[in-house]
């Protein structure tokens, strides 16, 4: 099953979205920040890159720019910002929508 790397500075949001995520046989590693993030993308074999938008110190659009992971997805209240073709989810964001989202990032 696919490794996801998930990205998020609020620990309730981390713990539901890796408690989905392992329901559904994935492996999760998890950041609590951008600059964690960086340094387990490096360390392991990552196929999805689930990022939180406002964080402190690295928004995870500077994230996703800086490693340019082949697949990523970015959840965040407030995506206006990001690029047109940039996949996404606007928090909150219902389960199905968001499993879905996952299995379509991954093909």
């Amino acid at each position: 099953m696919a490794t996801i790397l998930l990205v998020d500075d609020i620990p309730p949001v981390r713990t539901l979205f890796r408690r989905l995520l392992e329901g559904q046989g994935f492996e999760v590693l998890e950041a609590e920040d951008a600059f964690r993030a960086v340094e387990l993308y490096s360390a392991h074999s990552v196929d999805l890159l689930i990022t939180d938008l406002d964080m402190p110190g690295m928004s995870g659009e500077e994230l996703v720019r800086r490693l340019s992971p082949p697949r990523f997805l970015v959840v965040s209240a407030d995506p206006t910002r990001l690029p047109f073709d940039w996949p996404r989810l606007v928090k909150p964001v219902a389960v199905r929508e968001f499993l879905e989202a996952v299995r379509g990032c991954l093909g």
